[in-house]
């Protein structure tokens, strides 16, 4: 079958991770095995979408002990990526404005009929929105938050900075408050304008040169007053 693809999930003891530093290594086979813990019991609890474009699952991949090891979706062959699709350089006569704004109507469409369905998008960013055919594709449905499922991903750029606070460790973010319909409509409102403008509505740049002030780009947005 040509029109479909599997996702598999890695396992703890994947082969890719002796490659890794030791720390990221555990780091990395704990998440594993999280990811698998969790969806055993999350994608058979997946809503049922009436969407072509939201690739949620299709079919469940099982291993020969019956744990839950992926899912089937739709293929969409060779696509732009949101953030490809956006990118300045193709703003010189290959991208017109309503083009643009064809694409991020339908991805406000997009998130309002997952809001319909209890789904929260969550870790919104512009490598989870494909472009083909005119069309964007909703991607990573595996990691949207339902019911109980939580999303605890996030990407810093595009997160409500009203469910996080300053971590205490270096210049990033960390998550305290769940995602909800709110925050993904304050990501949306963030591809909106890096999309139409090529701009972060808190990358700026600094008038007052006291580097006491600075405060740098990823924080930004916790700093609003």
């Amino acid at each position: 079958d040509k029109t479909r693809v599997g996702k598999i999930y890695k396992l703890p003891d994947d082969i890719s991770y002796t490659s890794l530093p030791p720390q990221k290594a555990q780091e990395e086979s704990l998440n594993a095995a999280l990811r698998l813990r969790i969806h055993q019991d999350k994608l058979k609890k997946f809503p049922q979408i009436n969407s072509q474009t939201i690739l949620s699952p299709q079919e469940l991949i099982f291993d020969e002990k019956g744990m839950v090891r992926g899912y089937v979706m739709k293929l969409i062959d060779n696509p732009l990526t949101w953030q490809q699709f956006v990118n300045p350089a193709n703003r010189n006569g290959n991208l017109q404005n309503d083009m643009m704004t064809k694409m991020l109507l339908e991805l406000y469409d997009g998130v309002s009929l997952l809001h319909d369905k209890g789904i929260v998008v969550g870790d919104f960013n512009d490598s989870n929105f494909l472009i083909k055919d005119n069309h964007v594709w909703f991607v990573d449905a595996d990691a949207y938050q339902f019911d109980k499922y939580q999303c605890k991903t996030f990407t810093q750029t595009f997160i409500d900075p009203l469910i996080c606070e300053k971590s205490s460790f270096g210049n990033s973010m960390n998550m305290t408050k769940p995602y909800s319909q709110t925050s993904d409509y304050y990501s949306f409102s963030v591809f909106m304008m890096q999309s139409l403008l090529c701009a972060h509505p808190y990358m700026g740049q600094m008038i007052n040169k006291d580097p006491k002030l600075k405060v740098e780009n990823g924080l930004r947005p916790l700093f609003r007053e």
